[in-house]
């Protein structure tokens, strides 16, 4: 018996199997989703600003919490929990300062909107489209590497 162990390969291999569950696709697939159902916000009666974020808040917290769950109690006693080492932590800690950073300069730019600092003159369904390349597509393509 081969006693020999590889463990970069053996972590490389669990890291992977964590995200191979779908909940991920699924948790992205919703916050997508949110974004088409804003303009609902107006036929619903409600203001155009406040339907939007109403709208899009409890979506995507029903998202989290779809994904949240699902991991919990799907994934979780399935495949069961692992500790990864220091080199994969570390990673990590980078790619939470980089999002971090990111939902900074969102939150940052989306004050600013409510402020009326950005005036942006774009028909309702491209100002979806912008938002979604600016802090979806953008943010989220370095990550891919």
């Amino acid at each position: 018996m081969n006693n020999n162990v590889d463990i970069k390969n053996l972590e490389k291999k669990v890291w992977i199997s964590t995200f191979q569950d779908g909940f991920w696709d699924i948790y992205f697939g919703l916050i997508i989703m949110g974004l088409g159902l804003a303009p609902l916000g107006r036929f619903l009666g409600l203001p155009e600003t406040i339907g939007v974020l109403m709208l899009v808040f409890s979506w995507d917290t029903v998202a989290c919490l779809v994904f949240i769950l699902g991991k919990r109690y799907i994934s979780r006693p399935r495949i069961g929990f692992v500790k990864f080492g220091q080199i994969r932590k570390k990673r990590n800690k980078l790619l939470a300062l980089f999002l971090g950073i990111n939902v900074g300069l969102t939150l940052i730019i989306f004050i600013f909107t409510l402020l009326g600092m950005f005036q942006l003159s774009l028909p309702g369904y491209m100002v979806m489209l912008v938002i979604g390349l600016l802090f979806i597509t953008t943010p989220f393509s370095p990550l891919a590497l």
